[in-house]
């Protein structure tokens, strides 16, 4: 997608070059309904990925990394509403300056009008403000974590590919995209920068959102484990009693009880619990309780009574 947006913009520009005329005003008109489509639909897409994100953030599964990758989502967020607000700003002051009248619904201004851009744009330096927007926008983005500016720095595009790559100045700016036009077509140069912005905000969000992996994809079921050196032992013997859920994942938060004791779980979130047997010879249990949390949130309790054999010490087990 980002890079069909640069070709609208050299179809905008040949069209604000010729003679202004009923064609020219079907061309912004249908350039104007490509990228309001275009905006809605890059809009919904960076919408989910912000949604998701506050998912995982509730989700025990992926709670841990989305904390951290949440954050950083939401500022891009943030830095995105107000470089798209500043924006809609110079879109409000354009029309004013063309005279801008409103009936019912309906903006009625001197669409053909191409003092009002001159006077927005040079006379009151809002193009040269803009290009200084534009680029704060990119470095403060790129700022926010080392791993995304390592991923997009060499393919921001939010003028046109050509003149960002040419590291023009702001005088540039103001003379290739604003000199000579109508305001039709500088609404329609705003939109796509605009749309720009939401295609970088779009990069940034998916990128969080996809740093945050879900750590039980595979395991759609989750049970609890336990499981025991031996069933049979003499007197005095060692007995190792292991346990856990599922693939022993410390992320569904176990908490294991064995007689009345809670275990501590190690690095791989295995409770082990190491005990003598009695020296008398007969059948035993150990009470084990573990408590989990279910992929879908729910909390969960299974008990065992684990059984073992202690036999007569001149006998093999």
């Amino acid at each position: 997608m980002r890079y069909a947006i640069p070709g609208l913009v050299i179809l905008l520009f040949f069209s604000s070059c010729s003679d202004n005329s009923e064609s020219d005003n079907q061309v912004h008109k249908m350039i104007d309904e490509g990228m309001s489509l275009f905006y809605t639909r890059i809009n919904q897409h960076t919408t989910i990925q912000y949604k998701s994100l506050e998912y995982k953030v509730e989700d025990p599964r992926t709670h841990y990394q989305a904390i951290i990758w949440q954050p950083r989502a939401v500022y891009v967020k943030t830095l995105t509403s107000e470089m798209i607000s500043y924006i809609e700003t110079l879109k409000n002051d354009l029309k004013k300056e063309a005279g801008l009248k409103t009936k019912g619904d309906k903006e009625v201004y001197a669409k053909d009008n191409t003092e009002a851009v001159r006077l927005v744009f040079d006379k009151k330096n809002k193009g040269k403000e803009l290009f200084k927007k534009l680029e704060q926008y990119k470095e403060d983005m790129l700022g926010i974590e080392e791993r995304m500016k390592k991923a997009f720095q060499n393919n921001i595009v939010l003028t046109t590919k050509s003149f960002g790559s040419a590291n023009q100045s702001s005088e540039n700016f103001v003379s290739y995209f604003f000199k000579g036009i109508t305001v039709d077509a500088a609404l329609s140069t705003l939109n796509i920068f605009e749309s720009n912005v939401k295609v970088m905000e779009n990069d940034f969000a998916t990128y969080c959102n996809v740093q945050v992996a879900n750590t039980f994809d595979g395991y759609d079921v989750f049970s609890a484990i336990v499981a025991q050196s031996s069933n049979y032992v003499k007197a005095g013997d060692k007995i190792m009693l292991t346990a856990g859920v599922g693939a022993f994942s410390v992320a569904s938060k176990p908490k294991v009880t064995i007689d009345r004791k809670g275990i501590e779980l190690n690095p791989d979130g295995v409770a082990i619990y190491e005990f003598k047997t009695p020296i008398k010879a007969g059948k035993y249990f150990k009470a084990v309780k573990i408590e989990y949390t279910e992929p879908d949130g729910t909390k969960e309790t299974k008990t065992f009574n684990i059984g073992y054999t202690v036999i007569d010490p001149n006998q093999n087990p």
